[in-house]
C-alpha cells in the first residue's frame, strides 16, 4: 500500500495541522464520554412498562460508533502528520534556501538546466547525455576529462537544435580512464527548495519540477538575491 504524501509548503503549516488535529481529537473524546453517560442514564431510568424503542437505541449506537470513527480518523491523521516528524519538522527550514544535492535530475526552465559532475581522476574520454523524463536521450555532447568538478549548462535544445519543453531532465556522464576502464562519476544539482513532503516514509524536497531526497543533500546556502 502506498503511503499518502504529507506535504508542507511553509514552516508554520506542520504546527498548525498538528494543533488542529489534537484539539479536534480532544473535543470528540469529550463528546464520546458525554454520550456514554447520557445513554447509560437513559437505560437506567427508562420506564419498565415502556422501554426504549429498539430503533431509537440502534440509532444512538450508530451515532456513538460514528464519533469513535472520527476519533480514530483524527488519530490516523495525526500519525500521518507526525510520520517522519523529525525529518519533516527539521526540513521545513530548507524552504526558500539553496541546496546542493547529489542527483542526476534537474529542471529545465527558460531554456536552461544546470548540473555539476565530478571525475575522481583524469579520464581518457567523457560523454554527457541529457535524458528526458521517459529516459530518452535528447542531447549528447563531449564532457571535460580533467580530474575534479565540472559544470554543465544545457540550453534546452536536442541534437537537432529543437527546443525541448520545460520539465524534469537527467544527466548521464560516462567516462573511461586511460586504461579504458569505466570510471565512477558523481552528478550534482543546485536549486531553491519550494516545498517539503513525506512520501512512503522518506522526506522529499521540491526543487523546480524535481523531487530530491533529503538524504541526497550535500550543502545548504542562502538563496541568491
Amino acid at each position: 500500500m502506498t503511503t499518502p504524501a504529507t506535504s508542507v509548503s511553509n514552516p508554520a503549516q506542520l504546527t498548525t495541522i498538528a494543533s488542529s488535529v489534537d484539539a479536534s481529537r480532544t473535543r470528540l473524546a469529550d463528546s464520546e464520554q458525554t454520550f456514554m453517560k447520557l445513554l447509560t442514564t437513559q437505560l437506567r431510568n427508562q420506564d419498565p412498562l415502556s422501554p426504549m424503542d429498539s430503533t431509537q437505541f440502534t440509532q444512538q449506537l450508530v451515532q456513538m460508533t460514528s464519533v469513535e470513527q472520527q476519533i480514530y480518523g483524527n488519530q490516523l491523521l495525526e500519525n500521518l502528520v507526525g510520520q517522519g516528524g523529525g525529518n519533516l519538522t527539521n526540513s521545513v527550514g530548507l524552504i526558500g534556501r539553496q541546496i546542493t544535492a547529489q542527483s542526476a535530475h534537474a529542471g529545465l526552465s527558460g531554456g536552461q538546466a544546470n548540473w555539476a559532475y565530478n571525475l575522481p581522476s583524469a579520464a581518457g574520454d567523457a560523454s554527457i547525455e541529457v535524458l528526458d523524463s521517459s529516459g530518452r536521450v535528447v542531447r549528447t555532447v563531449a564532457g571535460q576529462t580533467a580530474a575534479g568538478s565540472h559544470t554543465f549548462t544545457w540550453d534546452g535544445k536536442n541534437d537537432s537544435g529543437q527546443t525541448q519543453p520545460d520539465g524534469d531532465y537527467s544527466l548521464l556522464v560516462t567516462a573511461h580512464g586511460a586504461d579504458g576502464q569505466p570510471m565512477t562519476t558523481s552528478t550534482y544539482v543546485t536549486g531553491i527548495v519550494s516545498a517539503v513532503q513525506t512520501v512512503n516514509g522518506a522526506t522529499q524536497l521540491t526543487v523546480g519540477p524535481t523531487q530530491i531526497p533529503l538524504s541526497a543533500v550535500t550543502g545548504v546556502a542562502q538563496a541568491p538575491n
